[in-house]
């Protein structure tokens, strides 16, 4: 009976978040709902939960293995003894949608440097790249990485792709350049993303 609610409360999660598209959205639904996190007691007897989720904790729901049978350790996943909770078709639409999201939020008004190719790279297994990023010493390194990277560890995803974005950027850029009259649908896209950007893709 447990195992059933729990997988009732967490399926609905997932279902719901791929319904109204943002964790935003998300937790205004449930709290609409009068869905509340679960309510624990520790040993000592201290009651917690039983409140709103936050939004936080919704994040890490949606990316949480645990849910489709597997369990997690330092960064892989290994298949558990347990039933998955949610399939792994539900798993993959949330993921993606979770990764779009994140590109949406990299690529608006306060992104300090746009992600010019988003929607256009995909890595030699036919997975489209993400933008990400990451920051060393207060330096920011933008990144184009194979999307199923954004969800697993390395090691799940041995032919996955990282590639620093400036270099990628650069090599598509200089190919514009000295093609400035294509006019296929994949180049159009590309001019329109780097003219976006403010950069001058004229022939050189």
């Amino acid at each position: 009976m447990r195992i059933q609610k729990k997988r009732g409360r967490s399926g609905k999660i997932y279902r719901r978040y791929f319904e109204v598209k943002t964790v935003h959205a998300l937790k205004a639904s449930l709290d609409q709902d009068g869905f509340l996190s679960k309510v624990r007691i520790d040993r000592h007897g201290r009651r917690t939960g039983g409140k709103p989720c936050a939004r936080g904790a919704l994040y890490k729901l949606l990316q949480t293995r645990i849910y489709l049978g597997e369990i997690v350790h330092k960064d892989a996943s290994y298949p558990g003894q347990h039933d998955a909770i949610i399939s792994n078709e539900l798993w993959d639409r949330v993921q993606q949608l979770l990764a779009q999201n994140r590109v949406e939020r990299e690529l608006g008004s306060e992104a300090r440097v746009p992600s010019l190719l988003v929607g256009l790279v995909y890595d030699e297994t036919g997975q489209r790249m993400t933008p990400t990023h990451a920051n060393k010493k207060g330096v920011r390194y933008r990144y184009y990485v194979s999307q199923p990277l954004t969800a697993s560890a390395r090691s799940g995803v041995p032919r996955g792709r990282r590639v620093p974005a400036r270099d990628l950027e650069r090599i598509v850029i200089h190919r514009l350049r000295q093609f400035p009259r294509v006019r296929s649908r994949g180049c159009s896209r590309a001019w329109q993303a780097c003219a976006k950007g403010g950069l001058d893709v004229g022939s050189s």
